[in-house]
């Protein structure tokens, strides 16, 4: 991941490329929307933050 926003940073684009990404292990035992909400908490945290970065949550960490 801090390969792909290195190489982001380096882009000179009119506007300016910009990516959050927030990843989280999924829980099979909860709905699909619960899952989603839970990555979606992850992803704001992430824009927050101050945006272009990203967090991982689970057993990633």
């Amino acid at each position: 991941m801090k390969m792909i926003f290195e190489k982001i940073n380096t882009l000179s684009l009119i506007p300016k490329l910009s990516i959050s990404i927030g990843v989280g292990k999924i829980d099979l035992k909860n709905s699909f929307l619960t899952n989603y909400s839970e990555v979606d908490k992850i992803l704001y945290k992430v824009k927050e933050d101050g945006k272009n970065n990203f967090e991982f949550r689970g057993e990633l960490e």
